[in-house]
C-alpha cells in the first residue's frame, strides 16, 4: 500500500577551464591559455512517495507525490585578490552560492516631492530628477547616497531549486480519473525590456502600465498626482526606475495543474451488440490552472521579456476504440 524513495547526490567537479589571472605586458600580444583551474558542487536530494489501492474490487486508485531539491556552489574560482574589503564581498565568489541575484532593493516608491527631499540621493543631481511614483531604493551602507556600493543580494536566480509534482489516477466501474499537477519553487524571474518599460525601444506598450502613476489632468503639470502600481511613463524609460531592482525581479514559483482527463470506457454488454472489443470516450485538459505569484509572465517562460511562445491551455475530446 506505501511505496517510498529516497535519493541523496553530492557531486563535485574539479579541473574547469579558466584562464589564469596574471599582469601579462603589452607587448607579449597574447592572452594567456585555458587550464583546468576551477571547481565546483551540486548536492540534493529526491523524495518519491506512493500509495494505491483497491476497494471493495470496485474503486482503484493511486497517489505519487515527488519533490526535489539541488543546489549548486562555486568552490574555486580564478580570480585577482581583492583590492578591497567591499570587491571581495561583491565579487568574491569563492565558496559561495550560486543561483543569486544581485541589485538594489527596492522599499517602495515616492509618494510626494516631500519624500523625494528628505530622502538619500540616489539619481547624483540631488534627487531632483525624481518624482512621486518613481521607484525608491534602500540606502545599504547608510552613507545617505544611494550608488553601486548599495547592491545586494536581492533573491534566487531564475533556476528552480526545488520542484515537486503529484499524479493521481482513480478509476470506478467505466469511469476513470487521472490528475497530473507539477510545480517548482525557489526561483525568481527578472522582469526587463517591455515588460518593465512603457514604449521600451519604440515599442507598443502593454496594457498593465495603465495602472501607473500620473496626473489627475495630463494636461495639467500642477494638477495632483494619483497613485498607481507603476512608475509614472516616460519616453524610452527613466534611468532611475530601469536600475536592476528588486521592484522587478518577481517570484515565479508555481503550481500548475498540468493535465486532467476523464473518461468513461461503455460496458462489454452493450457493445456485444455493435461488435466492438472496448470503447472509451474521454474528455482532457491541458494547462487548466495554475497557481503563482508572478505577474504579466508564464512561470514556465524562457524569457524575461515576453518573447517566447505561450503556454497553450488545450480541452480534448476523443475516444479510443478496440476493434
Amino acid at each position: 500500500m506505501l511505496t517510498a524513495e529516497f535519493d541523496v547526490f553530492y557531486r563535485k567537479r574539479t579541473g574547469l577551464l579558466a584562464s589564469r589571472i596574471l599582469t601579462l605586458p603589452s607587448t607579449f600580444g597574447g592572452s594567456l591559455p585555458l587550464e583546468n583551474l576551477n571547481s565546483d558542487s551540486n548536492r540534493g536530494f529526491e523524495l518519491v512517495i506512493g500509495h494505491k489501492r483497491t476497494l471493495d474490487n470496485q474503486l482503484y486508485y493511486s497517489i505519487k507525490g515527488n519533490i526535489s531539491y539541488a543546489r549548486a556552489k562555486h568552490e574555486h574560482i580564478e580570480r585577482a585578490e581583492s583590492s578591497s574589503q567591499y570587491d571581495n564581498w561583491r565579487n568574491n565568489n569563492n565558496n559561495r552560492w550560486k543561483n543569486r541575484y544581485w541589485g538594489y532593493k527596492a522599499i517602495g516608491q515616492f509618494q510626494s516631492y516631500e519624500e523625494i527631499a528628505q530622502s538619500p540621493v540616489q539619481d547624483g543631481q540631488g534627487n531632483l530628477t525624481l518624482m512621486p511614483g518613481d521607484i525608491k531604493y534602500q540606502d545599504y551602507n547608510g552613507d545617505n547616497i544611494i550608488e553601486n556600493t548599495d547592491v545586494q543580494v536581492i533573491g534566487r536566480g531564475s533556476k528552480p531549486e526545488i520542484m515537486y509534482g503529484l499524479d493521481f489516477f482513480a478509476q470506478w466501474k467505466g469511469i476513470d480519473l487521472s490528475i497530473f499537477m507539477q510545480g517548482a519553487a525557489n526561483s525568481n524571474t527578472y522582469l526587463n525590456n517591455q515588460m518593465a518599460t512603457a514604449f521600451h525601444n519604440g515599442e507598443s506598450s502593454i496594457n498593465a502600465f495603465t495602472d501607473r502613476w500620473h496626473r489627475e489632468d495630463i494636461y495639467d503639470p500642477n494638477s495632483r498626482w494619483i497613485a498607481g502600481k507603476y512608475p509614472a511613463t516616460y519616453a524610452n524609460g527613466k534611468d532611475n526606475n530601469k536600475k536592476t531592482s528588486s521592484f522587478w525581479l518577481q517570484n515565479s514559483s508555481y503550481l500548475r495543474l498540468k493535465e486532467l482527463q476523464i473518461g468513461y470506457t461503455i460496458p462489454i454488454n452493450i457493445l456485444k451488440k455493435t461488435g466492438l472489443e472496448k470503447l472509451r470516450l474521454f474528455v482532457s485538459g491541458y494547462n487548466l490552472l495554475t497557481f503563482t505569484k508572478i505577474d504579466l509572465l508564464d512561470p514556465e517562460s524562457t524569457s524575461s521579456d515576453g518573447r517566447y511562445y505561450p503556454q497553450q491551455k488545450t480541452i480534448s475530446l476523443g475516444f479510443n476504440l478496440t476493434l
